[in-house]
């Protein structure tokens, strides 16, 4: 079962996971990491620490701001993909495009975005 509110929805995680990854909805109707393959519903600001927790999940399409780890070194203003294990990289080739970088952050650091919507892909 999941709960829907302005800018979040939340379903129960089908594994472990870090705050601040982007995740994706499995047909089993759990979350799980999206890769870079794959578009995200939107990004977790809490830590699952067990199977079946249900996650509350910060939607590309809400208003403000979204945090996610980077993958590799990302500067301010930088347009950033998704990549793998949840986390976003700067956009360099094809992918599914997430945001504008409004702070760096190193790799493994948290960068803050401006969500561009849902679904936008860049080749």
């Amino acid at each position: 079962m999941s709960y829907r509110t302005k800018s979040r929805v939340s379903y129960p995680a089908s594994e472990t996971m870090e705050s601040y990854r982007l995740v994706t909805l499995l047909a089993t109707g759990q979350l799980a990491y999206n890769d870079a393959a794959t578009k995200p519903l939107g990004a977790i600001e809490y830590p699952a620490v067990e199977v079946g927790q249900l996650m509350g999940v910060r939607t590309l399409n809400t208003e403000g701001t979204i945090e996610v780890e980077a993958s590799g070194a990302v500067t301010l203003g930088d347009t950033v993909i998704a990549a793998d294990d949840g986390k976003v990289t700067v956009a360099s080739g094809a992918g599914t495009i997430i945001g504008q970088a409004l702070v760096g952050a190193t790799d493994g650091g948290v960068v803050e975005l401006l969500p561009y919507g849902y679904g936008h892909t860049q080749s």
